[in-house]
């Protein structure tokens, strides 16, 4: 288990998961001002975009959690 920051709080996350489906699990998986599932799961549609450090266009759903991880899903 890894501890990342989504929003301010922190979260005890499996090592191996993808932000995307950690948005899901433990956020209701917001996306901006909305909350939903992931669209497409892959990449494609840009549905789940959020802000992870300081990239403010990162897809949830293709980018692995790591330690200390910073994300912010109200930015766009």
């Amino acid at each position: 288990m890894i501890t990342i920051f989504i929003d301010g709080s922190e979260y005890e996350v499996n090592e191996d998961a993808t932000l995307g489906h950690v948005l899901h699990e433990v956020k209701s998986a917001r996306f901006g001002s909305s909350y939903r599932g992931l669209f497409c799961g892959m990449g494609i549609c840009f549905e789940c975009v959020v802000k992870v450090d300081d990239d403010l266009y990162k897809r949830s759903c293709m980018t692995k959690v790591y330690p200390g991880m910073q994300v912010n899903t109200n930015s766009l």
